[in-house]
């Protein structure tokens, strides 16, 4: 028989515990052990086992069963009570029915008859030992993916939602200590010039820079955040008085306004920072926090870059940007009464065939003045209206059933990719909503995939579980989006049964030029396969980047190098002419 030596090399990883009362079978085996595990213990009965077994933890316990003082079955019995994993095999000459059953009972994981064979022993071993290297494999690359994504691969720092994390924290503790902190927000003026004027890798080079005075000047108590692209965030903790600030501001200014050398380019930054601090004199949560420092920051930028701003709603010029946001929440609401929302649809495809997989549904805010905004021009302003969120989520839904039945004269099969909210999931009348949708406009589940954001705070797992399971059984699947953005990845891959994960565009257009990119991208592939989850790319720019995803084994891609967001009608009209979705021709 041919046993396959990339398996039989990694034998070599192993430990072994050969429990064994004959000294001249325990010497042959000893001999053969050696040339395939690293290490090997030997025990000469039972109870020398059981010792040795709680000191060592070997990976693998080959016992026989009849030995003096205490036998295989009674050793496996009492090992079973601490550790129902670990990998026991017998290596015997007995074959009785009693003994067989009550070993099946304790779960011994293999058998080994004498007189010994090599190749029934290795089958065995190599049978046993395959679940081992699967459980090793998966916990390896849940752990590499879970400390990536607590941490910012290009700048090292914390992520936003550890940020929060930490912040959250602290609020508990000055509710009871009463010690004071801030929060800051710290923005780079002008960055997208630094990228369109000197490329990205000089715009990553600027932002690892500025990473590092953060991280230089702050002490040792700070936290020091990249919440996204060019922004930043801090915690300043146990402040003596919200007077200190002003110096701790000063000398960051100082130090951001320094040039940055990117390969002998001298490059001139400035930032500008958003502040507020806690205990205030009303309860408050963590992101309402970061929200007022993010106000704070946007109202200096506006009047003054490069300075600093304390958030303060009494500050007359202050409260009249705040009301500027309101009007904003004003306009949105009446961008629904006049139909000013429209959805973009973004094809992907599978790259094992190059055909088409799909469309991913995003929304358009036709302004009548300003034209075409995308969400981050609007959604801000009502993250946090769960009435006009419900609202956007139902338009989107409605929307997308309507489209299908124009699709369908076209594309019979393709599905159609969804957010689905925090709201959604907590809503009572979510299901009913899409089941009508569904009837009335006589289409199937199985064209929507519902896609939870993976930064999203899902307060109730089990309420998300059972929405999730619901759809399902309806026939739709269910997506993690923004993959690896946030270290919320393993819990709900843990909790939800999910059809799909898409890994975010921030790591892919990165992928060929930054390690760290590169290196999260091929964990969560390997993850999300262990899981048995199919892929999704976004954010493909070029033919380089969609062959070295398609190595890594990713299943499907998007992005403008396949095709970029269009209205239905754009979409409609190339299908109805058997016109280009990728390179040149209809899949």
């Amino acid at each position: 028989m041919k046993f396959d030596q990339k398996e039989i090399a990694k034998l070599k990883e192993l430990s072994v515990l050969y429990v064994e009362d004959e000294k001249e079978i325990t010497k042959f085996m000893t001999s053969i052990f050696s040339n395939y595990f690293k290490k090997v213990w030997i025990a000469q009965n039972g109870e020398e086992g059981y010792k040795k077994y709680k000191r060592f933890k070997p990976d693998i316990i080959i016992s026989d069963i009849i030995m003096p003082k205490m036998d295989g079955l009674q050793m496996s019995a009492k090992i079973r009570e601490k550790d129902l994993e670990q990998i026991i095999v017998f290596f015997t000459a007995y074959s009785d029915t009693a003994y067989l059953l009550e070993s099946i009972k304790l779960g011994i994981n293999g058998y080994i008859l004498k007189p010994f064979s090599l190749e029934q022993f290795l089958t065995t071993i190599l049978n046993v030992t395959r679940v081992l290297f699967y459980k090793r494999e998966k916990e390896y690359y849940q752990k590499r993916l879970e400390f990536m994504t607590k941490y910012d691969p290009l700048t090292n720092l914390y992520q936003r939602n550890l940020f929060i994390e930490f912040l959250e924290k602290l609020l508990k503790r000055s509710d009871r200590t009463k010690e004071l902190m801030a929060i800051l927000f710290l923005d780079v003026d002008n960055f997208k010039d630094i990228n369109d004027t000197f490329g990205h890798d000089m715009g990553d080079c600027v932002l690892k820079t500025i990473a590092n005075r953060l991280t230089s000047i702050s002490r040792q108590e700070d936290i020091v955040s990249r919440i996204s692209g060019d922004e930043f965030a801090m915690i300043l903790w146990g402040l003596k008085s919200k007077e200190a600030i002003y110096s701790l501001l000063d000398r960051l200014q100082k130090e951001m306004r320094k040039p940055i050398d990117c390969n002998g380019k001298m490059i001139n930054i400035s930032m500008s920072i958003g502040a507020t601090f806690y205990p205030q004199d009303r309860a408050i949560g963590a992101n309402e926090l970061l929200k007022q420092a993010d106000l704070a920051m946007y109202y200096i930028k506006k009047k003054k870059k490069g300075e600093f701003f304390i958030f303060d709603p009494y500050d007359s010029n202050f409260a009249g940007s705040m009301r500027e946001c309101d009007q904003r929440v004003v306009e949105i609401e009446r961008a629904f009464i006049n139909h000013e929302f429209v959805l973009y649809y973004q094809p992907k495809i599978c790259l094992k065939n190059r055909q088409l997989k799909g469309y991913e549904v995003l929304i358009r805010w036709n302004h009548p003045k300003k034209g075409i905004l995308i969400p981050s021009h609007f959604l801000p302003y009502i993250e946090n209206n769960e009435s006009l969120m419900k609202q956007l989520s139902h338009y989107v839904l409605e929307q997308v059933a309507k489209d299908i039945t124009d699709f369908m004269l076209h594309d019979t099969s393709s599905d159609f990719s969804v957010n689905i909210t925090v709201y959604d999931i907590e809503s009572e009348i979510f299901l009913d909503f899409f089941q009508d949708i569904l009837k009335r406009y006589n289409i199937s589940a199985s064209r929507f995939v519902f896609e939870i954001v993976e930064t999203s705070a899902l307060k109730d797992l089990l309420r998300a579980k059972k929405m999730f399971e619901e759809l399902k059984d309806l026939g739709s699947k269910i997506a993690i989006d923004d993959f690896g953005t946030g270290y919320a990845s393993l819990t709900y891959m843990q909790n939800f049964d999910v059809d799909f994960v898409k890994i975010d565009t921030s790591f892919v257009v990165n992928m060929l030029e930054d390690k760290k990119s590169y290196e999260i991208i091929k964990a969560s592939i390997a993850l999300a396969k262990i899981f048995g989850y199919k892929i999704i790319a976004e954010g493909v720019e070029n033919e380089a980047i969609m062959q070295e995803l398609e190595k890594l084994g990713c299943d499907y891609v998007q992005g403008f190098y396949i095709a970029p967001p269009m209205p239905k009608e754009e979409i409609l009209e190339k299908l109805k002419n058997n016109q280009l979705l990728f390179n040149g021709k209809r899949e």
